[in-house]
């Protein structure tokens, strides 16, 4: 997938810069914000060892893949996703 960022106004003065550009820009800030690269940047949000990350992955446990090139990505709001329903599940299974 690429991404097509707007031309900086102040290198192309008459280009100035459109409603869509802003979107676009406000979209890869936040792919950059809830994207994880790497075991290590995974396991220091979940607070565990990166081979952790990667035995979870091998399993196919959680919402953690291998993007050929990349290596293991995950995204934080995926993982949160994840975790709130497995407590919704435990809350549930203790009856609570």
């Amino acid at each position: 997938m690429h991404l097509i960022l707007p031309l900086n106004s102040s290198l192309c003065p008459q280009i100035g810069r459109s409603d869509n550009s802003r979107k676009l820009t406000e979209t890869k800030t936040s792919l950059e914000t809830d994207l994880l690269y790497g075991a290590k940047a995974i396991a220091k949000v979940l607070g565990c060892r990166p081979r952790k990350i990667y035995h979870l992955a091998e399993r196919g446990q959680m919402p953690i893949w291998n993007e050929p090139g990349i290596g293991l990505v995950a995204r934080k709001s995926s993982l949160e996703a994840y975790f709130k329903k497995r407590e919704q599940q435990a809350l549930e299974r203790d009856g609570k």
